[in-house]
């Protein structure tokens, strides 16, 4: 992250652009805050990772227990509640998914937490 605030600032030098200097600026504002917030960002953005794990885990276990409360409506034929309530798994199937897919997309990031763990 340092190589690309080093590059900025060596693009910025060229005043000849025209607004290139204020959109660097204000990239090296949001980067220079990223570094000195990091572990609360860090923080936040495995905790929004778990977010797709409990709301997925919600949705699944909700579809099955509407369907399972309401088994004697679909035996006699309102398919509706079935339908809705399969329309419920299936999305939190899908967010299921979604969250493993982003864990492992950022698995690097989450081992380098766990090693940084304890440091305070």
């Amino acid at each position: 992250m340092y190589k690309l605030l080093i590059r900025l600032n060596m693009v910025a030098e060229d005043p000849d652009k025209n607004g290139l200097n204020e959109k660097i600026d204000e990239m090296n504002q949001i980067f220079e805050e990223l570094i000195s917030d990091a572990r609360s960002f860090s923080e936040d953005f495995i905790s929004g990772i778990y977010m797709y794990f409990m709301m997925g885990f919600t949705s699944v276990i909700s579809g099955t227990l509407i369907i399972w409360s309401n088994r004697f409506f679909i035996i006699e034929g309102d398919y509706v509640i079935l339908i809705l309530a399969v329309i419920l798994m299936v999305s939190g199937i899908i967010i299921l998914l979604r969250g493993y897919m982003l864990r492992l997309k950022y698995s690097s990031f989450f081992d380098s937490r766990k090693r940084l763990n304890g440091f305070r």
